[in-house]
Parts: C-alpha cells; sequence; structure tokens
C-alpha cells in the first residue's frame, strides 16, 4: 500500500531522524536494480534468490483461514469476558489470563472440564489454511526461513 512505500522511502532516507537534528535530507539513492513487483519477486524466490527470508505475519492471516480475531468486537477475549468474568473477574479487564499457563495450573480441573471444551467448540479445526499460511510452511523445508514472527497462537506455520 502507499503507506508502506512512503515510510520506506522516509526510512531509506533517514528523514526524520535527519529533520530533527536540524540536517538536510540525504540525496536519494540511485537506483541500481528494477523495482521489484509480485511476478519478479516469485521469478528470484524460485531461482533461489532470496536463501534468509523474515517472515512476519498478523492475526490478518489467520481471519482469512476462518479463525476470528480475537481483540475485535465479537472476538474471542470479548466471548471470554462475557462468558467467564463473573467467574474469574480479572478476566473481565485482561481476558488473556483465562488462555495462560498460569490460569491452567491454578484452576487446572476448570480448564480441563469446562475452558478447554468450550475453546473446542470454537471450530478453529475447520479453518484452512491460506496460501500465506502455506508459503510460510514452504520457506523452511526450502532452507530459506531465516525467523518467523506472528502473532498468531495455533502455529499454523
Amino acid at each position: 500500500d502507499l503507506q508502506s512505500v512512503k515510510s520506506l522511502e522516509d526510512h531509506r532516507r533517514g528523514r526524520r531522524h535527519r529533520r530533527a537534528a536540524g540536517l538536510p535530507p540525504l540525496p536519494r539513492p540511485v537506483a541500481t536494480e528494477p523495482p521489484l513487483d509480485e511476478a519478479l519477486f516469485f521469478a528470484l524466490l524460485a531461482a533461489g534468490a532470496y536463501r534468509r527470508i523474515v517472515v512476519c505475519t498478523g492475526a490478518g492471516v489467520s481471519c482469512s483461514a476462518g479463525i476470528p480475531d480475537f481483540r475485535s468486537e465479537g472476538g474471542l477475549l470479548g466471548e471470554i469476558r462475557s462468558r467467564w468474568g463473573g467467574r474469574f473477574p480479572a478476566a473481565r479487564v485482561e481476558p488473556e489470563l483465562l488462555l495462560s499457563r498460569a490460569f491452567v495450573n491454578e484452576h487446572s480441573q476448570v480448564w480441563a472440564e469446562e475452558i478447554l471444551p468450550w475453546l473446542r467448540q470454537q471450530k478453529f479445526d475447520e479453518a484452512q489454511p491460506t496460501p500465506t499460511h502455506r508459503f510460510c510452511h514452504w520457506l523452511p523445508q526450502q532452507g530459506w526461513l531465516q525467523r518467523g514472527y506472528t502473532q498468531n497462537v495455533g502455529s499454523p506455520h
């Protein structure tokens, strides 16, 4: 998107830092390679030109697979607040606590008999991998994934 392109240009020029220091902007670097479009990227990837890839994904990867966003209205954290907040008041403020290892250790019977079955009813098992999931799964098979960062909790890739 255009904001990303603009931010990248600002970063390359060091504009914010130079402006804060009262320095003039650096001259724009001369492009030595053609612009990278999707077709060229995948052609170079297939040719093995990229071998140390870092992937960063967010919740949108799983939303398009059928897993609801946890934080949005109607998401899992809101459901935890409404369903479990009366019984566990801390879950009204921090619903993530109900999914924590500390909660499981402290309330192991409630977790095993009530919360875990409820989570399983959320139909996350019906979610199907997206092309992004498959791509992120394929990269380490090629030996090219250097590191992966994700907000996804189900380890879809």
